[in-house]
C-alpha cells in the first residue's frame, strides 16, 4: 500500500470507529445488551449460514454464469468469495476489490478479469434495488412521505445499475459506446478503457436462458440474505416483517457500497437504527440487532480467512513440491 493508501484507510478506519463509537454511547443502554444478549447460538448459526448461501455461494453461481473468457469454477469463485470477505474487514474496499481482480485474473486475462468485476457489481445492485423494491411496495401501507424518497432512490439505481447491464449484455446502447471512443485515444488510460470496454462486450453472448437464471439465482440470494437477518430479529422479539427487513437490508447493503468506512462498519448500524425506528422500533434495540448482525460479519470474515490461510499453505506447499 502506498502512502496515500494507508493515509486514507486509516481515515476510513477513525471514521468507522468514530460512527460506531458514537451510536453506542448516544443510543445504546441496557435495552441495546438485552436484544443482543437473546440471540441464540441456533439463530446465529442459522442466520449465519442463511448469510453465507445469499452472500457468497449463490453469488459465485451468478458469476458461473456470466463469466465467459476466465476458467473458474463453482469451488474457486466461492473460495475468492470467501478470501474477499476476509479481506473487507481489513483493507479498504478498493484494495479487497484488486484482490478478486487478482484472482480473477489468474484464471484468464486482466481485461476480462477486470470485466467481470464491474460486471458482478452491476448485475448485484440491480438485483438487490429491483429487490428491495418489491418488497417496498409490500410495505407501503406502512410507510408514509418516507415512501416517496424511498422509492425514487430504488428506482434510480435500478436506471443506473440497468443502463450498465444493458450496454454490458446487448448492443442497443453501442451508439453511447460510439460517443465515448474518443475517450480510448487518451493516452495511458485510454488503450486500458478500451480493452475493458472490449472484454465487456465479450459478455454479449449471454443467451436468454442465462439472463433468466441470473435473475432466479440473484432473488434466491437475496432472499436468503434477507433471510439471515430476519432469522436474528426473530430471536431479538424485533416484531418486524420480512418484506419490511427485505427493503431495510438492501439499502443499508448498498449504503455501505459508499466507500466512507470500512466494510461498511458504523454505516451500516446508522442505517438499521434509522430505518426500523420507521416502524417505532426503539433505537436502543436496533442497535442491538444491528451488532448482532456485524457479528454475523465477523464469523463470516473469519471463516474468509481460514480460507485464505488454506489457499496459502496449499500454496507452500505446492511449492515445496515443485
Amino acid at each position: 500500500m502506498t502512502a496515500r493508501e494507508v493515509t486514507t484507510y486509516s481515515l476510513r478506519a477513525l471514521f468507522s470507529v468514530a460512527v460506531l463509537a458514537g451510536l453506542v454511547g448516544f443510543v445504546a443502554d441496557e435495552r441495546s445488551a438485552d436484544a443482543f444478549g437473546r440471540v441464540t447460538a441456533l439463530g446465529l448459526a442459522i442466520g449465519t449460514a442463511s448469510h453465507v448461501a445469499g452472500s457468497i455461494v449463490i453469488p459465485a453461481i451468478v458469476t458461473r454464469t456470466i463469466r465467459r473468457t476466465l476458467d473458474l469454477s463453482l469451488p474457486s469463485l466461492v473460495r475468492v468469495n470467501l478470501s474477499v470477505r476476509f479481506y473487507t474487514m481489513v483493507l479498504p474496499r478498493a484494495a479487497a476489490t484488486a484482490v478478486r481482480w487478482h484472482r480473477y485474473q489468474d484464471a484468464g486475462s486482466r481485461s476480462g478479469a477486470a470485466a467481470l468485476v464491474v460486471l458482478e457489481k452491476f448485475v448485484q445492485i440491480l438485483t438487490y434495488a429491483c429487490a428491495a423494491l418489491g418488497f417496498l411496495l409490500l410495505e407501503r401501507s406502512q410507510l408514509f412521505d418516507e415512501f416517496r424518497v424511498l422509492t425514487a432512490t430504488f428506482s434510480t439505481l435500478i436506471l443506473a445499475s440497468g443502463v450498465a447491464v444493458l450496454a454490458s449484455f446487448t448492443d442497443r446502447l453501442d451508439r453511447i459506446f460510439a460517443i465515448l471512443r474518443p475517450v480510448v485515444r487518451l493516452p495511458v488510460v485510454g488503450p486500458k478503457l478500451g480493452s475493458l470496454a472490449d472484454a465487456i462486450q465479450q459478455h454479449r453472448d449471454v443467451r436468454a436462458v442465462d439472463a433468466g437464471r441470473l435473475a432466479v439465482w440473484g432473488l434466491l440470494g437475496y432472499l436468503f440474505f434477507v433471510l439471515s437477518s430476519y432469522v436474528v430479529a426473530q430471536d431479538i422479539g424485533l416484531g418486524v416483517s420480512f418484506a419490511a427487513l427485505g427493503w431495510i437490508r438492501g439499502l443499508v447493503f448498498l449504503g455501505t457500497l459508499i466507500p466512507f468506512t470500512i466494510a461498511g462498519i458504523g454505516i451500516r448500524e446508522a442505517g438499521f437504527v434509522a430505518f426500523l425506528s420507521l416502524y417505532e422500533i426503539e433505537r436502543p434495540v436496533a442497535l442491538g440487532f444491528a451488532l448482532s448482525l456485524l457479528a454475523m460479519q465477523v464469523i463470516i470474515g473469519a471463516i474468509g480467512a481460514g480460507s485464505e490461510l488454506l489457499r496459502l499453505v496449499e500454496g507452500r506447499v505446492r511449492g515445496i513440491r515443485q
